[in-house]
């Protein structure tokens, strides 16, 4: 148990180090990126894609926010 316990926890690290550069890579790329309106509200569709269907497949995120990029496009 003495060395599975120790895999486990060395396992944990690794995972919580993963996340950590994950997210701190999401905010350098996010203040570059969300710079004026439009980019902004892409985001926010994504978000809310996101959150209201939880098992929504990437190509439905892709497809999601390229219709807001078109609406957005060609109503202005």
């Amino acid at each position: 148990m003495g060395k599975a316990s120790g895999v486990k926890a060395f396992v944990d690290g690794v995972t919580m180090a993963a996340v950590g550069a994950i997210a701190g890579a999401v905010i350098v790329l996010a203040r570059r990126q969300l710079v004026d309106i439009p980019a902004i509200l892409i985001a926010l569709t994504t978000i809310g894609l996101l959150y209201r269907f939880k098992k929504l497949p990437e190509l439905g995120v892709i497809g999601g926010a390229a219709l807001v990029g078109l609406l957005l496009r060609y109503m202005s």
